[in-house]
């Protein structure tokens, strides 16, 4: 008996392998075929990598609603230790993780911070954020290689440019490309988050305590209400 004929109108169609497909060999989103085309590269400096204008906008915005004339040493600490990654918008992660990181130095406390103009003037100039983006970016891929096992770490990065280097759209994207516009919101308190933002406090070099990032981000408490009032 002979094999049924194949079926001509899928006879084109490339093999599909969960949220991916290839067509010539070469992995690609599913998504980006499904919901139109990348967001087009920004203009920026040929000398910076190619997610710094992405994420220098976001700590230039953050360095802007933080009340640096008043509390120089936020400047020292946003380009120490903000970082923009987090279950927030990436402007409110970086001020939570600057604030924090403010909150625990002691030597605020103990002598005053000799106010230095220089310092603060810095942080009107994006390419004082180029080691912060840098982390940032690195933290943001550890999040998602962490969260989506089946990731490799091209895709990744292909992900976080297509959301402009924010997470919960990137984590978005993923999810409609992979289950068909079926969208799993990330639970502060789901076992699965907090271990990506742990990885992802592993990849940022400079965050010391990867415990001390969970416990922010997943905070309910009324100091990121605060921050959220920061405009």
């Amino acid at each position: 008996m002979p094999a049924p004929a194949a079926d001509p109108a899928g006879a084109g169609d490339p093999p599909r392998d969960g949220c991916f497909f290839s067509t010539t060999g070469k992995s690609t989103f599913f998504f980006t075929e499904t919901m139109g085309n990348e967001r087009p590269p920004p203009l920026m400096d040929p000398l910076a990598p190619e997610y710094f204008e992405d994420i220098a906008k976001f700590y230039l915005e953050a360095a802007r609603r933080l009340p640096m004339d008043a509390i120089p040493g936020l400047a020292r600490c946003i380009s120490r230790s903000g970082l923009a990654v987090g279950l927030c918008d990436p402007v409110t992660n970086i001020l939570l993780t600057t604030i924090s990181t403010f909150a625990k130095e002691k030597d605020h406390y103990v002598r005053p911070v000799e106010h230095s103009a220089d310092a603060v003037e810095q942080t009107r100039d994006k390419f004082t954020f180029a080691d912060g983006a840098r982390r940032s970016r690195a933290g943001l891929i550890g999040f998602m290689l962490c969260y989506f096992r089946y990731l490799t770490e091209p895709q990744a990065k292909q992900c976080l440019a297509m959301a402009g280097h924010d997470l919960p759209l990137a984590v978005m994207l993923v999810e409609q490309g992979c289950f068909r516009g079926h969208r799993c919101p990330l639970a502060p308190d789901a076992a699965r988050t907090k271990a990506a933002l742990k990885q992802a406090a592993r990849h940022a070099r400079g965050c010391s305590a990867p415990d001390e990032l969970v416990r922010l981000m997943t905070s309910r408490d009324k100091d990121i209400n605060l921050v959220l009032s920061l405009e």
